[in-house]
């Protein structure tokens, strides 16, 4: 009788947590270019500072970043029309809506918003080499050009 269950009937399947994302209002958005989506555990505040300086650094102004440690739906995201790009620093396209393969530092243009996925921004801020390709290779050929 053990021979013929199938133990394996679930190997290879994902289970995905599905939350209630939280809604966007649509004045907190406004006047926001970009969206940062960081992991829930992250203090907003200390992160929020470190990308505030690196945006900075490519010539967007904090005020126009938003920086969020919750989740937020794809299809709401979508209908901002002043966000233009969207960064997940460790979050799982899915877990926001998002079904198609993204590949690591590099932006995916879905409608009118480009999207990033990146590693946790912990870890790009704590590796040498990771900040310096983060820089180099993404964000400084997108945003200042060279």
């Amino acid at each position: 009788m053990e021979t013929q269950f199938p133990f394996n009937l679930f190997e290879h399947n994902d289970i995905i947590q599905v939350s209630d994302n939280q809604k966007i209002s649509a004045n907190i958005c406004q006047g926001k270019r970009i969206l940062a989506l960081v992991l829930p555990y992250h203090d907003i505040q200390e992160v929020s500072q470190q990308l505030f300086k690196i945006f900075s650094a490519c010539n967007i102004a904090p005020e126009q970043v938003l920086v969020s440690n919750q989740l937020m739906d794809w299809g709401q995201i979508e209908q901002q029309e002043d966000l233009k790009e969207v960064f997940l620093f460790g979050i799982k396209p899915v877990s926001i809506g998002i079904h198609y393969n993204l590949f690591p530092y590099r932006f995916l243009g879905l409608g009118e918003k480009k999207v990033l996925l990146a590693d946790p921004i912990d870890l790009i801020l704590s590796q040498g080499q990771l900040k310096a390709d983060f820089w180099h290779k993404t964000l400084k050929p997108y945003f200042i050009g060279a």
